[in-house]
């Protein structure tokens, strides 16, 4: 079943398939985590309040002419983040306990790539502490790589992860302070869900830092470290990030090879100024 802000107890559907072969037999509501008298929900009009834990102590009887074996299983794949622990089990019933929280989501921290110059524009993005999911990227004028001094605004569609909820927001903008994306304000909420269960938002970005072809292993030097780890992704040592096949592919044929490699020690000798690329 699943939880909303407001919801009655009352207007819960606990209905089970009529496929299945068992049935509630009795379902008792606890606000919190302990199960005592005082945290008892009995009023079928009490109303869920998002951001609460709440308990459910579910038992569950089989059928006419069914039994559970010893080995039988209950799992929650409720909307909800669930913890499930058995209280009692045997063939005419089995009681449990399911500790359910629906979190309010207040912050949102994302990170996606920094824009470079030469660099093709990410297409995903995560969220570091696991609140909501991300449904796609966009890019306006849809660029095939960035260019230095030019600047982008990046669309984001995102919907809360299992467990969490957007609130009801009565001010995107005083909302949006909350989120940070690569550790930076300034995200703009554009819009989100009547029942809050996807959000788009957006974000400028200013392309400022210069690819710097050759350096593989991103310590801000060329070397002929850099050559060797061109060389072990060629012999299928090591495999290389999209990013650093970008920064290996020195002389512009969109791919790492020993040619590449060599370009880079000719650098590191001195022999070329300029990679291939680069001219």
């Amino acid at each position: 079943f699943v939880l909303e802000d407001g919801k009655k107890l009352s207007e819960i559907d606990y209905s089970i398939p009529v496929e299945e072969h068992y049935e509630i037999q009795a379902l008792e509501w606890y606000e919190g985590t302990a199960i005592t008298e005082e945290s008892k929900r009995c009023d079928s009009e009490y109303a869920l309040d998002i951001g609460k834990e709440y308990t459910v102590k579910i038992t569950i009887t089989p059928k006419t002419g069914g039994y559970f074996t010893e080995d039988a299983v209950v799992v929650w794949t409720g909307d909800e983040k669930g913890v499930l622990s058995v209280e009692s089990q045997t063939q005419e019933a089995i009681t449990v306990v399911v500790q359910l929280t629906h979190l309010a989501i207040e912050t949102i921290d994302l990170q996606i790539e920094c824009p470079k110059a030469g660099c093709a524009p990410a297409t995903t993005a995560v969220e570091q502490n696991g609140k909501v999911n991300v449904m796609s990227v966009a890019w306006s004028t849809n660029p095939s790589v960035f260019e230095v001094g030019k600047t982008y605004t990046m669309y984001m569609s995102i919907e809360p992860a299992k467990g969490y909820k957007f609130p009801e927001i009565a001010d995107s903008q005083a909302y949006a302070q909350g989120i940070t994306l690569n550790d930076e304000t300034g995200v703009r909420v554009l819009s989100y869900g009547g029942a809050y269960d996807y959000m788009d938002i957006a974000y400028t970005f200013t392309v400022t830092e210069v690819l710097l072809y050759g350096d593989v292993d991103a310590d801000q030097t060329i070397t002929a470290a850099d050559a060797l780890e061109v060389l072990k992704s060629v012999v299928g040592k090591v495999t290389l990030t999209e990013e650093q096949l970008v920064l290996a592919d020195t002389d512009g044929s969109g791919s790492a090879d020993a040619v590449d490699a060599l370009n880079i020690l000719k650098k590191v000798v001195g022999k070329i100024q300029q990679f291939p690329v680069e001219q």
